[in-house]
C-alpha cells in the first residue's frame, strides 16, 4: 500500500506544480508523506521509480535508430501479412486481428527499450577548442 501512496503523491504534487516533471517537487512531497510512516517502502518505491526513470530515458546510438527502425519494419510488415493470409484462408477476421496485435506488441518490445544491441556504435564527439563564439563575424547595417 505504501508503494501505491508514493505513487499517488508523486503524481499529486507533478499535477500541483503544473510540470508532469517537476521531480524536485514530487520528491519532497513522497519523502514527507511516505518517509514517516513507511520508511522502508518509501526507499524501494524510490529505488523502483529510479529504475524506471533510467530506463525511459535510456539512449541509443545513430546504428541503433537505423535498426529499430529496420525491425520496426520488418516485424510488422510479417505480422500484417501473416494476419492476413491466416485471416484470408482461414476466414477468421478476430484471429487475424489478434495475430496483427500479437506483432504489434512484438514491435513493441523489440523497438521501444533501449536494449544493449542499439548501443553497439557509440558516437565520438570531437573536442572543443574553448573558443565559443568570439570568432564570430559581426553584420553591421549601413544607412
Amino acid at each position: 500500500m505504501g508503494c501505491y501512496l508514493s505513487v499517488l503523491s508523486r503524481f499529486l504534487a507533478a499535477r500541483v506544480s503544473r510540470s508532469p516533471f517537476n521531480l524536485a517537487a514530487s520528491r519532497t512531497v513522497t519523502q514527507s508523506f511516505t518517509s514517516t510512516q513507511f520508511p522502508s517502502i518509501a526507499r524501494m518505491a524510490d529505488q523502483i521509480l529510479d529504475q524506471v526513470r533510467d530506463l525511459a530515458e535510456g539512449q541509443i546510438d545513430f546504428e541503433g535508430q537505423k535498426l529499430a527502425d529496420l525491425l520496426a519494419t520488418l516485424v510488422l510488415s510479417a505480422s500484417g501479412a501473416l494476419a492476413f493470409l491466416v485471416g484470408f484462408f482461414l476466414q477468421d477476421i478476430k484471429l487475424a486481428v489478434y495475430i496483427g496485435l500479437a506483432g504489434t506488441a512484438l514491435t513493441f518490445l523489440l523497438v521501444v527499450p533501449p536494449w544493449p544491441f542499439y548501443k553497439r556504435h557509440p558516437v565520438k564527439w570531437l573536442e572543443s577548442n574553448g573558443t565559443g563564439i568570439r570568432n564570430v563575424a559581426t553584420i553591421e547595417k549601413s544607412g
